[in-house]
């Protein structure tokens, strides 16, 4: 059962999810919250389907991200288990992702 992935954005309250998202918006004009009532899964639709991923890079983001951070020092974090909740919605081997950072595993796992 998905705990992150199908959760409207306002009710989830890890704060690392929550500052991914803002990071997200903050890379592009949108202000802060936009479309935060959507779940968590639609968020992301209509984030890529707005900005394209190929136009965004690491460079957008500051480095402290956890979007610029590899998905195994990730372990132990709600974004870990949100990445396998996500692999497991698309039917991917999380284990192939490990070594990426978050923001290619959304850039190559979400927009589908």
């Amino acid at each position: 059962m998905a705990k992150y992935f199908r959760t409207m954005i306002n009710d989830i309250t890890a704060p690392e999810i929550i500052a991914m998202c803002d990071d997200l918006l903050a890379s592009k004009p949108y202000p802060p919250n936009e479309q935060y009532d959507l779940q968590l899964w639609k968020w992301f639709g209509w984030f890529f389907h707005e900005n394209k991923a190929s136009k965004l890079t690491i460079s957008h983001f500051p480095p402290h991200s956890a979007l610029v951070t590899k998905l195994e020092k990730l372990s132990q974090t709600a974004i870990f288990e949100l990445c396998q909740e996500i692999a497991a919605e698309r039917n991917v081997v999380f284990e192939g992702y490990l070594k990426m950072n978050l923001l290619t595993f959304l850039k190559k796992v979400i927009p589908r």
